[in-house]
């Protein structure tokens, strides 16, 4: 995104309210070294603390399968109390596995971005309930809200990545949304877009659907990645059941995981001059958006997937109701 301005002693501006927006894809790279906030003796008191913690308390896994994995690794599982105790050796070895340098690839060739050694990437927001502009004020997010919030993902060199749900589709059913995102994000993008990790279904979900888009199986996709995955521990200690499936599902596939802990503000300031620019902003940019290029046919077969998978979960949601 380039933008025009001109000062006029209170700030920039954009120059007749309007934005020349760039198609450019961008590999970007941070030139600096990271910021020495502690020294390496705080920085070892923390590991220190960390593994400390991970030994002696350990944490609560509430996935079967996912403990599997743990023990097999040589860790110490108790079933009855989803209780896995971590060795500061082990954790060691399995970190150091991790690649210095990931990928992930849109739906245009062109659209490959790699992730490390300097290299750095930037997405969309994820996840909020509520959506909020000037004409509207704030309200719950709608499934026209969300297509926008990918349009302008698309429209903008700013962003690499759609960031998975950027707004929350609450006019949709809750249980089968999830696929109208996936499908959009099919259609309105050629970037990289994040699925999400809550249950093997919308994982397996998103890699059905991936085959279909790139017309790929899954030893090509896990050959060359496209999903970067991100998912949160939302209480300390402990993994949630269904996004431990989620997040197996991406891993056997290769798929790059980023697994954060969830930090959220407890007041977010009042809109003020900077919320009247981007107003502006998102209204151009959806004005202007442009679809990318798809075989029509491609489209066809993503819609019947995801109308026959909508029956399906129907059919298991009323089984469930029913016992």
């Amino acid at each position: 995104m380039r933008i025009r301005h001109a000062s006029d002693g209170q700030g920039a501006q954009v120059r007749d309210g309007r934005l020349e927006f760039s198609a450019k894809w961008l590999q970007l790279r941070n030139p600096y070294a990271p910021i020495q906030v502690l020294d390496e003796e705080q920085i070892e008191r923390i590991h220190d603390a960390s593994m400390t913690v991970l030994e002696d308390v350990g944490m609560r896994i509430q996935d079967r399968q996912a403990r599997d994995y743990f023990a097999a690794a040589g860790f110490s599982v108790d079933h009855p109390t989803e209780r896995v105790h971590f060795d500061r050796e082990g954790i060691l070895e399995l970190v150091a596995k991790a690649p210095s340098v990931a990928s992930v690839r849109g739906g245009d060739s062109a659209k490959k971005l790699f992730m490390g050694e300097g290299q750095v990437a930037f997405t969309a927001v994820s996840g909020p309930p509520f959506v909020s502009d000037l004409d509207h004020g704030r309200r719950a997010g709608t499934f026209r809200d969300q297509e926008n919030f990918l349009k302008m993902t698309h429209m903008t060199d700013v962003l690499q990545i759609e960031g998975g749900i950027s707004v929350e589709a609450q006019d949709l059913p809750a249980d089968t949304r999830y696929l109208d995102f996936y499908l959009s994000c099919c259609k309105l993008s050629d970037k990289p877009w994040k699925p999400l990790t809550i249950g093997k279904h919308r994982a397996r979900d998103a890699i059905e659907m991936a085959k279909i888009w790139y017309g790929e199986d899954e030893e090509s996709l896990a050959a060359n990645p496209v999903f970067f995955v991100n998912t949160n521990t939302y209480t300390p200690l402990v993994l949630d059941g269904e996004i431990a499936q989620g997040v197996i599902e991406y891993a056997k596939l290769g798929q790059v995981v980023c697994v954060t802990p969830l930090a959220s503000p407890a007041r977010w300031p009042r809109p003020r001059s900077p919320a009247r620019w981007s107003n502006g902003i998102w209204k151009q940019m959806v004005n202007e958006y442009e679809e990318p290029a798809i075989d029509p046919s491609v489209i066809e077969e993503l819609e019947d997937f995801v109308a026959r998978r909508k029956i399906e979960l129907a059919a298991i949601v009323r089984i469930a109701r029913n016992n």
